[in-house]
């Protein structure tokens, strides 16, 4: 299954990675683009509404409508990466025994 991913930009600087689009957030999404008379087409208008619903999902951003929202992000980016939270450990500098 392919997962969708967003990244956004806040107007204070703070950076959110690996947002994960869930089906709840399409739904949204779709619902809030008819209250709005958006056309649902590939585009940043589409984006901006699946990041939306992702980020205040979740509690990324607060915001009681689209256009708070839109008045706090800066930029989006979407990704089929999934985020990698953990490090690898065999990548990790090892130090130097010291000998005697």
């Amino acid at each position: 299954m392919r997962k969708t991913y967003v990244d956004i930009e806040l107007a204070d600087g703070t950076v959110h990675e690996g947002i994960r689009i869930i089906f709840n957030d399409k739904e949204r999404a779709e619902q809030i683009a008819r209250d709005n008379e958006i056309l649902l087409a590939d585009g940043p208008k589409v984006l901006g509404l699946l990041a939306f619903a992702a980020a205040t999902r979740t509690g990324v951003v607060v915001a009681e409508n689209l256009k708070e929202w839109r008045s706090q992000v800066i930029d989006i980016a979407a990704s089929e990466t999934e985020p990698d939270d953990t490090a690898d450990p065999t990548s990790a500098l090892l130090e130097a025994p010291s000998m005697p």
